[in-house]
């Protein structure tokens, strides 16, 4: 899959720069694109920038100047995007949750890997390093595991491109599939955070498993991402292991093609232990993880970019793929469903700084000054004015300015009165608004993220800035609103 590095030293650099800029490009008008889509789908950008990456591929003829980009993009820009990941992860987070999830979750992950594996290669006789990379990404963490694994046993970009349009094709069946389970009674059995358990556990990419989450309550979102991550750390035995399967069946087979250690794993590792020692700035972490994720993002609109469909659906049977993703959808679903009747959840989340403990389905509890603080510091109270002054010179604690605002087209109901056109509204007054169970103008949120996530128009970038908050951030300022009654 990685073209040797003196290629890149080869080449005219200016080619090699100009091609990343115009991949980088590529890959804004696709996330642009999925920001543009459906709701769902824009938890799910990467299966939009690898579909917009084969569309431009197959419909236009890739000029011989962003070859090179490509290839450097898939070689070594998909390496640091894993690398990244491990920010995300700490041992503080595995040792505050327990042994018992941690085991459910690694279990979950081996039965779903040797059974798909056995199923594909044996019973539907696909190419093994297809049956190997499916296997990983629906059982460890899609397109991440997909292309970690890739770079060990040296796979073809149409298998890998095959093999990621799969996965983040089942993981959205999957992302509409499980809320609409849960809503309509046929998971009786699972309360929220059994439900998040459910959902990281099945649910093959971490932004799928955060659609989920989202879909049902805070309290999914908080256990989902969670066990995801669980699953994340797996990707470091993962990738020895496969690379060493392969190793050990090419040797049975005299091939003389021998995989490499894969280094960069051991960056990863590094990683996690730099997270787990040291506090990084926030700033710093949040570009570093940005950056992770555009990494992802070009290298899905590189593979597109590669694959040639026509030969794809000649080399391969369609028919099998249809059976094989329906038997990995149907298998996974079951088996995560299967261990999370098992476990018995009571996660609890430490802060030594502040010596608070909880568990993890409630809502952070901090003095509330801490969420009013990200809420001005986020910039909510440029509409949601503290308190307005009267002629009797006292302050009245309203938090709006009773202005009317534009909210964009997601509260626009198309009413129409005097020069205030649909998507106006004034500015709601938060007072009391932690003794309501309904939120925004009509009632129509009923949680505080789901009110938030509604704002646009001239509160889009305040929105925006929310998005990035770390779930524990959020949680201090659905603490604040709570108290203002």
């Amino acid at each position: 899959m990685a073209a040797p590095i003196r290629i890149f030293k080869q080449e005219n650099s200016r080619n090699l720069v100009f091609g990343l800029l115009v991949l980088a490009l590529m890959t804004y008008l696709a996330y642009g694109l999925a920001g543009g889509l459906q709701n769902r789908l824009s938890q799910n950008p990467l299966l939009i920038a690898v579909l917009f990456g084969i569309f431009v591929g197959n419909v236009f003829k890739i000029p011989e100047f962003m070859r090179t980009a490509i290839d450097f993009t898939i070689a070594y820009l998909i390496k640091t995007a894993v690398v990244l990941i491990g920010l995300n992860i700490s041992v503080q987070v595995l040792v505050s949750i327990g042994y018992k999830p941690v085991l459910l979750a690694v279990g979950e992950a081996v039965s779903v890997f040797i059974v798909v594996y056995f199923f594909l290669s044996r019973v539907m006789r696909l190419d093994r390093q297809l049956c190997i990379l499916i296997s990983a990404g629906s059982s460890i963490c899609g397109a991440a595991a997909i292309l970690a694994t890739a770079s060990v046993v040296k796979a073809e970009n149409r298998l890998i491109t095959l093999s990621v349009t799969m996965i983040t094709l089942m993981g959205t069946f999957q992302l509409f599939l499980y809320p609409y389970l849960y809503h309509h009674g046929y998971l009786e059995s699972l309360n929220d955070q059994l439900f998040g358990f459910f959902a990281g556990a099945g649910i093959y990419e971490f932004a799928q498993v955060y659609g989920a989450g989202y879909a049902v309550s805070d309290t999914a979102v908080n256990f989902a991402t969670l066990i995801k991550l669980i699953k994340v750390m797996m990707i470091v035995p993962m990738v020895l292991l496969t690379g060493h399967f392969y190793n050990y069946k090419q040797q049975e087979e005299n091939t003389v093609n021998q995989v490499k250690f894969p280094w960069f794993i051991l960056f990863f590792i590094l990683m996690v232990i730099l997270n787990s020692l040291f506090t990084i700035n926030g700033t710093v972490k949040f570009f570093l993880g940005q950056t992770g994720a555009s990494f992802f993002l070009m290298a899905m609109v590189a593979l597109g970019l590669k694959t040639d469909i026509k030969n794809i659906l000649l080399e391969h049977n369609f028919k099998k793929l249809i059976i094989s993703a329906a038997f990995i959808i149907g298998f996974t679903t079951f088996v995560a469903y299967f261990y999370t009747l098992g476990t018995n959840i009571n996660i609890q989340a430490k802060n030594r700084g502040d010596q608070i403990s909880q568990t993890i389905h409630n809502e952070i509890k901090k003095d509330y000054y801490g969420g009013k603080e990200i809420f001005i510091n986020i910039g909510c109270v440029k509409c949601h004015v503290e308190s307005l002054h009267t002629k009797s010179s006292d302050p009245l604690l309203l938090y709006s300015d009773l202005l009317i605002h534009d909210m964009g087209p997601a509260l626009d109901d198309k009413i129409i009165q005097g020069q205030a056109i649909g998507t106006d509204w004034r500015t709601t007054p938060l007072v009391g608004i932690g003794n309501r169970s309904r939120y925004l103008h009509d009632g129509r949120a009923f949680t505080y993220r789901d009110a938030i996530i509604a704002h646009g128009g001239e509160a889009m970038i305040v929105r925006d800035r929310f998005i990035d908050l770390s779930q524990r951030e959020k949680a201090e300022i659905f603490a604040f609103f709570d108290t203002l009654k």
